[in-house]
């Protein structure tokens, strides 16, 4: 089983991080943090209907491959007000249309 963790948290050595890395260290698998990749939120142009992937140029292409192979796929975010972070709103935006 291959699990992929995913820190929405955009603070370095974040508790998000530590809570993950724990689980991480258990369990095994691969770890990212969304604050070092550029990820743009989804911009609705539909065009990853017709084009069967995103026209969008973020750094979504080096995450999609990662999505893919993972039978198991753990969020962590930091809650502000009440919700997930901005790095993990633009993350979970993202349709997962992926060709490779």
């Amino acid at each position: 089983m291959k699990a992929l963790f995913i820190s929405g948290s955009p603070r370095k050595r974040s508790n998000t991080d530590y809570l993950l890395e724990i689980t991480r260290s258990v369990t095994g698998g691969d770890f990212i943090k969304l604050s070092d990749y550029s990820v743009n939120p989804c911009n609705s142009c539909r065009a990853c209907l017709k084009l069967k992937e995103c026209v969008v140029k973020d750094d979504m292409k080096l995450i999609y491959p990662m999505l893919f192979e993972s039978d198991v796929i753990v969020l962590g975010s930091p809650v502000y007000f009440n919700n997930v972070s901005a790095q993990m709103k633009a993350f979970m935006g993202q349709d997962l249309v992926y060709k490779g």
